[in-house]
């Protein structure tokens, strides 16, 4: 009988310990840097466990609204806490989970509250942008006093300093709004990081008479322009190297003042007819930059003016 007994009480042992091995092994493993070494427990281990539970159920219950993914990986991490009936790694686990909770969320919402603020700035710049110009096409006339007639009012539109790129010039918008494309007098765009200047831009605006692009980083410059009314032409404060070129001041005829004062222009290469030309060739080829009255070239990195400028 006392053999019996002993071989039913080693078999019930050697059960249960393979349970416990199999239930051990089926619980997720913590991380590394979480494990630590179980107590060892005595009468008390039920209140041991009380308390690790009661201390991950209320932080898995203020991260939960945050990510579902997270708050499964978490209860796992607990259960897998619980097991090992350790205070210590409860405490820890617990302190990682709400940090990393709490980090999550911040960098959610400071992401979200990017993303919104760009959106808001950009509608912010359009409503902006198209209200300068309806009120500068809609600019009319203003009577003269102690007069009858009435004197026409210069279209001006200026979008300086506005943060906009060479895709957000709203030339598009100038063109197809009323006539401003043949009325508009002058047009500013400086301090804008364009770095180049549209096509569409140069070769629209027959009407218009200033153009500033100064601080526009503007590297180099179209080689076709047509604006025949164009009399000044700001340029100064860019990045430009080349003086402009034949082709692009022969859509400036009426220029009268040139700026590109604090650019990189090293030479000036001006057109000249040649000799073996009639004369009225000649004089057609010196048409070009007649009517110019100043010309402001300073900090550049000249060595020498052409002789047909001094």
């Amino acid at each position: 009988n006392r053999t019996t007994f002993s071989l039913i009480v080693t078999q019930q042992i050697t059960t249960a310990a393979t349970a416990t091995t199999a239930a051990a092994q089926s619980q997720p493993r913590l991380p590394s840097h979480l494990v630590s070494t179980p107590r060892q427990t005595t009468s008390g281990t039920s209140g041991t466990t009380l308390t690790a539970t009661t201390s991950f159920s209320s932080i898995l219950s203020s991260s939960s609204s945050h990510n579902g993914q997270q708050q499964t990986q978490q209860q796992q991490y607990a259960s897998v806490a619980i097991g090992t009936r350790s205070v210590d790694t409860a405490a820890a686990i617990a302190a990682t989970i709400a940090t990393d909770a709490s980090s999550n969320c911040s960098s959610s919402l400071h992401s979200t509250n990017t993303a919104t603020t760009t959106s808001n700035l950009s509608i912010a710049k359009r409503r902006n942008i198209n209200l300068l110009i309806d009120q500068c096409e809609s600019t009319r006339f203003i009577p003269t006093p102690f007069s009858k007639n009435k004197k026409r009012k210069k279209k001006t539109l200026l979008l300086s300093n506005m943060n906009l790129t060479s895709n957000e010039v709203p030339i598009q918008d100038i063109v197809n709004t009323g006539t401003l494309s043949t009325t508009l007098y002058k047009l500013s765009l400086s301090g804008n990081a364009l770095i180049y200047l549209p096509h569409l831009l140069v070769t629209s605006l027959s009407g218009l008479k200033l153009l500033d692009v100064s601080q526009c980083e503007l590297k180099s410059l179209p080689e076709k322009w047509d604006m025949p009314k164009l009399e000044r032409l700001d340029l100064g404060h860019n990045k430009i190297r080349e003086f402009p070129c034949e082709k692009m001041l022969q859509g400036l005829p009426e220029l009268k003042h040139l700026d590109m004062y604090g650019n990189s222009i090293r030479s000036i290469h001006l057109p000249t007819a040649p000799p073996s030309l009639s004369s009225s060739s000649a004089s057609n080829g010196s048409k070009l930059l007649s009517k110019l009255e100043s010309l402001n070239l300073g900090y550049n990195a000249l060595s020498i003016l052409p002789l047909t400028l001094c």
